[in-house]
């Protein structure tokens, strides 16, 4: 079986296993907590945040924490039929829009891109994360392209249920430098 096919069929079991995390909130709450308490987050001028659907670790406090705190958040665009991803100024929730993957996301026509700066983080959606900071996305690779380009502080989101002791990996796969569950806060070595 290939890299892409173990992929497949890993994020069809780690799916089923997500809708059923208990105390999504509790969990929820006690990684926003332990993100927000960090030097790096701290320290940071952007978070560059993905807006979360339902079954993700929920980013909405991290937002209004950032925005209290006087940070620059950015939030992921993906444009139709393209492989890439781009990052917009959100300053307002309600002016975003539901994406074609039922994700709420900037309009690039009324949002406003910043290059990244020195002291950003890029917090990472994924199903699972390892030790090491490999992770198994959703499978469009968008991330491990973005982080391919930018040197960018990394930081994975996962229920600490869901952490893997190893996953199927390809050689474009982009590893976190952090990965935070509701449980712990892993620093990946060698990165």
């Amino acid at each position: 079986m290939s890299v892409s096919e173990q992929k497949v069929e890993l994020r069809k079991i780690l799916r089923a296993k997500r809708k059923n995390i208990e105390f999504k909130l509790e969990k929820d709450r006690a990684i926003a907590k332990a993100f927000t308490e960090l030097p790096a987050y701290q320290n940071a001028e952007q978070i560059f945040l993905y807006m979360s659907k339902q079954e993700e670790v929920d980013t909405e406090w991290i937002w209004n924490c950032a925005m209290k705190d006087g940070k620059e958040v950015l939030s992921p665009y993906c444009p139709p039929n393209s492989a890439e991803m781009q990052f917009y100024l959100v300053t307002d929730k309600s002016k975003l829009v539901k994406s074609e993957f039922g994700v709420l996301e900037p309009n690039p026509a009324q949002a406003e891109q910043k290059p990244v700066k020195e002291t950003s983080i890029c917090i990472v959606p994924g199903l699972s994360f390892t030790e090491e900071g490999f992770r198994l996305g959703y499978g469009k690779g968008y991330y491990d392209r973005f982080l391919a380009l930018h040197k960018i502080f990394s930081i994975g989101f996962c229920y600490d249920e869901l952490l893997s002791d190893s996953l199927p990996v390809n050689t474009f796969d982009q590893r976190v430098n952090m990965v935070l569950t509701d449980k712990k806060v892993m620093t990946v070595k060698g990165l």
